[in-house]
Formats: C-alpha cells, structure tokens, sequence
C-alpha cells in the first residue's frame, strides 16, 4: 500500500514517497509489515529522472528493471513525451510478459524528468493492468498513484488554491507541500500508508537534493504543528470579530461561545 506524489516546480521536480509496503500474494507476511526505499535516481544523457513504483514489492522490482532497460537500450532520451511514455509501456509489458505472468498485473510508476532547457519538465504515469501511460505538464502539475491518491490529490488541490495558483512553485516549495501532503495521507489512511516518508528533488543542474527517514518525518511533523497552531489562531480571530447586525449566521455563533 502506497502513497506517491510527483510535482513538476518552476525550476526542477519534486518526488515523494512513504515506506510502507505490501509482499506478492502467498507470502507469509502480509500486508503493512514491511518498509521500502521507494524513489531511485537515473542520470540519463540529456535528462535526470526518478521513479517509483506502486504495488507489491518483487513486482515493484522487476518494473523498476523494466524501465532503467529502456532507458539503458534507448538511443534517444530526448524523444516526444508520448513516444516515449508508449516505448517506456511496451517495455514493462515485454518484462511482464518474459516473467511468465499469466494475467496483467496492476501495478503502477511514476516517472519525474527535469529536462534540459530546450524542453519542460515532465511527469509520467503509468497505472492499470496495461500499463496506461498519461503525461503530466505545467498544466497539471503534480500526480499522486497508490491507494493514498484520493487523500493526496485533493489536498493538494487545496494547498494550490492558498499558496500558488498560476505559477509553478520552486522545488523549495514544492517539498514542502509534498512533504506536507503525505504526512496529511498517512495521517489520514490508517494502515494503507506508513512512515516514514521519503523525497527527492532534481533540477536540470545540480546534485539531488534528498530528505528522508527520521529528518524528514521530524521536519514536516513540525510543519503541521505550526500550521495547526496558525489555523486555530485564525478561527479564533474570526469569531472574536465585530459582527454586524444583520449578519445572524455569524451572530449566533457568537452568542453560543
């Protein structure tokens, strides 16, 4: 059980990614009792992506060796996006396919690109028994995959709405409404995603930046402290205010402090 989000910034892209993890049907350990490093990091010739997967983990694995291949045998990492999101779909298929599966399985990726300057930074996902791949711009700029999305998508929708609307954040920004994003998920979804959280940010120059374990669960536990503390505040404020007269609504909820 997953949560991972992706967000295309103004000057690079951001991944996250919680630990908890499910083992392959049969196992003897279920569900929940296993913690993963979800995210890796590919430096490409005109590109640096990073991925993760969703799913159980041995399929989660043979996926991420699906797409380093692709990656490894392409001759062109500057492709189209869509041509490339449908050459990165025929790959996994091919490795599903020579691992003998005997039906689809539906796990699914997320693929974060900061490009060189010529072209926009980018998402890819791919999610469903085939593999549907879908390409992320400016446009949409941030995509969660596991069973933490329906948690995750619309609270960021939310953070969009307050902190910025039109202009894509910077990757300083970002990590904070991602890591603000999957602390909210998993605080929210019991056992279906865990600590703790894990992210990485690229740029189309630089080193990757990456927060994880103990430093970043200490960091955005913080974070959603003060900004509790701050909403509070604001309420407060709020109900403490002068009302008018013929606004009963208001001045009834006065009254029943």
């Amino acid at each position: 059980m997953t949560t991972i989000i992706g967000m295309i910034c103004s000057n690079g892209v951001v991944l996250g990614a919680d630990s908890a993890s499910s083992l392959p049907p049969g196992s003897e350990e279920h569900t929940y009792e296993i913690t993963k490093q979800k995210i890796w990091i590919s430096k490409l010739k005109h590109w640096r992506m990073m991925a993760a997967t969703a799913g159980h983990a041995a399929r989660g694995d043979w996926m991420k060796l699906a797409i380093e291949r692709y990656f490894k045998e392409s001759s062109d990492h500057a492709l189209d996006p869509i041509k490339r999101a449908c050459e990165i779909r025929n790959s996994i298929l091919r490795a599903q396919e020579n691992l003998g599966y005997e039906r689809p399985m539906s796990n699914h990726a997320l693929i974060v690109f900061a490009a060189p300057d010529s072209c926009p930074n980018q998402i890819l996902m791919f999610s469903g028994p085939k593999c549907q791949p879908q390409y992320f711009d400016h446009r949409k700029p941030f995509v969660a995959i596991g069973s933490g999305r329906r948690t995750a998508e619309p609270f960021l929708e939310f953070l969009r709405d307050v902190f910025w609307k039109e202009e894509l954040p910077s990757i300083a920004e970002a990590l904070v409404y991602v890591g603000w994003a999957l602390m909210h998920t998993v605080s929210t979804q019991g056992s279906g995603s865990g600590l703790p959280i894990n992210m990485c940010s690229i740029s189309s120059v630089g080193s990757p930046v990456v927060v994880q374990g103990e430093e970043a669960n200490e960091r955005f536990s913080r974070l959603m402290q003060r900004m509790k503390e701050a909403m509070q505040g604001v309420v407060h404020e709020f109900l403490t205010l002068d009302v008018p007269e013929d606004d009963r609504g208001i001045s009834k909820l006065k009254k029943s402090k």
